[in-house]
């Protein structure tokens, strides 16, 4: 699924939306190499303080082709951080990136990174 976004006035950019399974391994990715993904958030953790004025929060994210999950592991303001209710909440992540922790890929936020909430029923 592909949809234009504004980079600047006059500029479309096309962003394409990818299942889970589709992003590249961590070590193939540059550091400014930026994806988009709707995902299903599994188990998840409340927003917690960190040491710095950004809180914390991770998740597991599933699609149809992801069943094992993908961690999401996002240090953002309050403002921007993800107020998760539920499992089930469908999530549209716009512009992170993949990085890997413990040799586990995971979901990582950037600074241009939206991640908006389509609540579960």
């Amino acid at each position: 699924q592909r949809q234009k976004g504004r980079r600047k006035a006059g500029d479309d950019e096309v962003y394409e939306y990818l299942k889970l399974s589709s992003l590249p391994p961590p070590a193939q990715c540059s550091p400014d190499k930026l994806f988009c993904a709707y995902a299903v958030i599994g188990e998840f953790s409340h927003p917690r303080p960190t040491k710095g004025q950004d809180l914390s929060v991770t998740m597991t994210l599933f699609d149809e082709t992801c069943p094992q999950g993908l961690k999401c592991s996002l240090l953002m303001a309050e403002g921007r951080i993800p107020k998760v209710r539920r499992v089930g909440d469908i999530a549209r992540i716009h512009r992170f990136r993949v990085g890997s922790y413990g040799g586990d890929t995971q979901i990582q936020a950037s600074r241009a990174m939206v991640c908006d909430l389509i609540m579960g029923e």
